[in-house]
């Protein structure tokens, strides 16, 4: 008989895998000697997930080839099985770190934050001492939703040397909006990488201070938009009065669509006619549609049925 192609595996576990359903035939695949058909089939399993997917995964972490293992240790993570991360996670402290890292990345997607146990297993991978295990509890973690980490996490990157870890600092501190992170949000703002710049003056909206105002501010001339667009929407969030005015200022000068944008919704949020009248100028020289609608919402907001 002619062997059966590596080729014609993977399809037929594409195909099991399309029709959601955890059959014997798809589960048989982890005993193939090819180490990418298992691999595959692992990750089949993981995203058909149910009842009995999480199980054969586990044993998967023992396979011999590390693509096959660090495989099921993610394909864990898809099946939705809320009562395996703990056992997971202790499997994985006996794995090379590797494995605990996306043991931890796993159980971030299994768990919320009414998951002590786990939470506080991932709260003790902060101090692993391989920083690519520091870097998945601390995404874990925000996946998790767990804030009460914060201050652990702000003393983390006080001490922390790797970059990788820090920035994972960074994301959990400012998507969560945690004022207390300033010094951590400051580290940041003047950074090469537009997406930490971003992350660094979103955080930093967070912070009530006008310190904290004024950096904000002086992001709105950074030259990669999606910094000014973030500085737009933390600065609409602000009780400043001046704010209304600073927006109005930076619409006149702006040419990105989506930072005009931007900056039409943040003057709309603030329930602000200052910037009107520029808005509306501003849909003759950039007549987008999105800038268009964006000033008929502002006007019809502050205009009421003046507004048609």
């Amino acid at each position: 008989l002619t062997p059966v192609k590596q080729a014609d595996k993977l399809a037929r576990i594409i195909h099991l895998e399309d029709r959601r359903e955890l059959s014997g035939r798809l589960k048989d695949n982890f005993d193939d000697a090819d180490p990418a058909v298992r691999a595959r089939a692992a990750l089949a399993v993981g995203r058909i997930g149910g009842k009995g997917s999480a199980e054969p995964l586990m044993d998967l972490l023992a396979d011999s080839v590390w693509e096959v293992a660090t495989m099921a240790a993610t394909a864990v993570g898809f099946t939705g099985d809320r009562d395996i991360p703990l056992t997971l996670l202790e499997t994985a402290d006996n794995l090379p770190p590797r494995m605990t890292a996306r043991a931890a990345e796993a159980a971030g997607r299994l768990a919320d934050s009414n998951s002590s146990d786990v939470l506080a297993a991932l709260k003790g991978y902060l101090s692993h001492p391989a920083p690519e295990v520091r870097e998945k509890a601390l995404l874990a973690l925000f996946r998790a939703g767990d804030k009460s980490a914060a201050g652990e996490i702000i003393l983390l990157h006080q001490r922390e040397s790797d970059d990788l870890v820090r920035q994972a600092c960074l994301y959990y501190l400012s998507l969560f909006g945690i004022p207390d992170a300033a010094s951590v949000y400051v580290d940041y703002l003047a950074d090469p990488d537009p997406d930490l710049r971003s992350l660094a003056v979103r955080g930093m909206g967070a912070v009530n201070t006008e310190d904290a105002r004024r950096y904000v501010s002086i992001a709105l001339n950074d030259v990669a938009p999606r910094v000014v667009a973030t500085a737009v929407a933390a600065l609409a969030k602000s009780n400043d009065p001046g704010i209304a005015d600073l927006l109005t200022r930076k619409l006149a000068v702006e040419e990105d669509p989506n930072v005009i944008v931007a900056i039409i919704e943040a003057l709309q949020r603030l329930d602000s006619e200052t910037g009107l009248t520029e808005a509306e100028r501003v849909t003759v020289t950039f007549p987008d549609p999105p800038i268009i609608a964006a000033t008929v919402r502002y006007s019809a907001a502050i205009r009421k049925g003046r507004a048609i």
